[in-house]
């Protein structure tokens, strides 16, 4: 069942949240939860890096969605041991929160390396041009 894997993925970035770099294509999906009726957002982003699943984990951590999953599973008969795996609780969201403000820490420092990684490379490359331009220019003003 495609909702059980997207949970099962959900709750192993529980511990180890992933940061990235923001993709309108990743921005854009939704989860549908069955349970509400209702599409939610399944990453969380502020326009320029993401956390994955991280709508997701929200959603499922609300009072709405706890009260609506105990209704779908009455109606639906649905099988009592899977319940808890489609929902989270505030100490969990909670202890992701924390981790997802180190791992944004992590990624903004990996960022800035590349930027400056990226800029040096940019300095040289002006360098050595400025360097030709400046070695055509002698040889055209003082032809041998």
């Amino acid at each position: 069942m495609k909702t059980v894997s997207k949970v099962k993925e959900a709750r192993r970035l529980l511990k180890k949240p992933q940061v990235q770099k923001f993709d309108g294509s990743l921005h854009t999906q939704k989860f549908w939860c069955y349970c509400c009726g209702l599409e939610v957002e399944k990453n969380v982003t502020d326009g320029n890096m993401m956390v994955l699943f991280a709508g997701l984990i929200e959603h499922m951590a609300t009072p709405e969605h706890r009260k609506n999953t105990h209704t779908f599973w009455w109606q639906n008969k649905a099988e009592q041991k899977l319940k808890d795996k489609f929902l989270f609780s505030k100490e969990e969201v909670d202890r992701f929160k924390a981790e997802v403000q180190t791992a944004l820490g992590s990624f903004v420092e990996e960022e800035e390396d590349f930027i400056k990684q990226e800029a040096e490379c940019i300095r040289l490359q002006e360098k050595q041009r400025q360097e030709i331009l400046m070695s055509l220019s002698e040889v055209c003003l003082y032809p041998t």
